[in-house]
């Protein structure tokens, strides 16, 4: 196993985190202390895709929403060092490196999750998150085929025509990645991580249960428009969320 795991935060930790966040991260330091954790922000991914994977470079640097440009790189961590990659709102309870005995790791996502600002449970359609992704060796050629899939997709969709949300899950998020998997027969090389375990919802409050290996917290910030952001597209002005 690579024990390294990757963080990728942005704004990075100079310019300030939500508070989530500084507990979500020190409770990955204390649960896989003999780990090296390794924090990114887009800067330092735009300085590692264009060093490591210049061949994508241009692909990647053009890709029209930050969010975008995470989903790829993280893949990218894997395949170049390996280790575990979790979000920035993924909260560790304990140490699960015992249960990593297979090559590659998915998360199964939850049927709902719990959005506090609506006090509401959204229903979820994909059966696996890449909140959380697991590479026990360097340099596993299937990351590689994810992404240049993802590349396709970019290519044939043009994301002028969609609401971001769509366009980032379709393109390079979970549904994207289930498409490649199910398309390319590679479900089979991925063992599932339980959603009952690190991804479980319970109750009317989204609480998750007391032996859950980690809770995802679901800020989805990403989702969020930020204001300096902003194409033209028909003449019209649009605001476009970059936020993790």
């Amino acid at each position: 196993m690579q024990k390294i795991c990757h963080h990728i935060a942005e704004p990075n930790f100079q310019n300030g985190w939500i508070w989530l966040w500084y507990d979500c991260f020190s409770s990955w330091c204390k649960q896989f202390k003999t780990f090296e954790h390794k924090l990114w922000d887009l800067s330092d991914l735009d300085v590692f895709v264009q060093r490591t994977y210049p061949e994508y470079y241009n692909v990647y640097k053009n890709l029209p929403h930050n969010i975008s440009k995470i989903d790829v790189a993280k893949i990218l961590l894997l395949h170049h060092y390996g280790g575990i990659y979790c979000d920035m709102d993924l909260f560790c309870h304990k140490n699960f490196e015992h249960l990593l005995q297979q090559k590659l790791y998915l998360v199964e996502e939850a049927d709902k999750i719990f959005v506090e600002k609506n006090n509401t449970f959204l229903k979820l359609s994909t059966k696996f998150s890449n909140f959380l992704m697991v590479s026990r060796e360097k340099n596993n050629q299937i990351w590689i085929t994810i992404v240049e899939s993802m590349f396709q997709k970019i290519k044939h969709l043009p994301y002028y025509n969609y609401n971001k949300e769509k366009y980032v899950l379709s393109t390079t998020g979970p549904v994207a990645i289930e498409e490649i998997l199910v398309e390319k027969n590679l479900l089979k090389e991925f063992d599932v991580l339980p959603c009952r375990l690190f991804n479980r919802v319970d109750g009317d409050n989204g609480e998750a249960i007391s032996d859950a290996y980690t809770t995802h917290l679901n800020i989805s910030m990403w989702m969020k428009p930020e204001k300096k952001d902003v194409f033209d597209s028909g003449g019209e002005d649009k605001i476009i969320g970059d936020y993790v």
